[in-house]
């Protein structure tokens, strides 16, 4: 499939602006290196749930009539 036909495809489907051919073969480089065109995942701390964490979140969750946005700011 070539380019020009990837991008009337495109269009013809979603009704909008097709990607350039350099995204389009980007997209084809992630696809073929990846298997997926996800974002790999970010380096972030992973938290760890302790005793004493899980038992602040249940004291935190019991209160149904507390809404979600004042559970997690004690939390």
């Amino acid at each position: 499939m070539s380019y020009a036909h990837c991008r009337q495809s495109f269009f013809e489907i979603f009704r909008r602006q097709a990607p350039v051919k350099s995204a389009i073969a980007k997209m084809i480089k992630k696809f073929h290196e990846t298997g997926s065109l996800l974002d790999k995942n970010c380096n972030r701390q992973k938290s760890v749930l302790t005793p004493g964490i899980l038992q602040d979140i249940q004291k935190a969750i019991s209160f149904p009539t507390d809404t979600v946005n004042t559970v997690s700011c004690v939390i």
